[in-house]
């Protein structure tokens, strides 16, 4: 499963990031935060859920839940393969639409080597 992955990367000290990447082509700011817990229950800290979740009526729709560190901002050409990664992402929402697909799991996995990075299919 791939929260206890997660979970075990991170124990092990693996760097292990969350990415919040605009669409391909776009000139929004890009952002990464260290991962520090992954789990499929809300946190029990209920001022740790954002209020817009309940506010919104979105906070049943919450899967997986990610207890990160602080946000920075990054450029997307300084880790390789992400930028491929997040055009596959693009063309695999692009096609959903055409087919009035209306979710869109929002991942994917980026492991890098310390030779060469490579992407797994998720």
């Amino acid at each position: 499963m791939i929260v206890e992955t997660l979970n075990e990367q991170i124990e092990a000290g693996y760097p292990t990031y969350l990415f919040i990447i605009g669409p391909e082509g776009s000139n929004m700011p890009s952002y990464r935060a260290a991962m520090q817990r992954v789990s499929l229950k809300s946190p029990p800290e209920k001022e740790l859920i954002p209020a817009f979740y309940k506010e919104l009526k979105i906070l049943s729709r919450m899967k997986t839940w990610s207890m990160i560190g602080k946000l920075e901002r990054f450029r997307i050409s300084a880790i390789p393969g992400l930028k491929q990664a997040n055009a596959t992402y693009a063309g695999a929402e692009k096609l959903a639409c055409m087919m009035d697909i209306t979710s869109v799991p929002g991942y994917f996995e980026l492991h890098q080597e310390t030779s060469e990075s490579f992407l797994r299919p998720a």
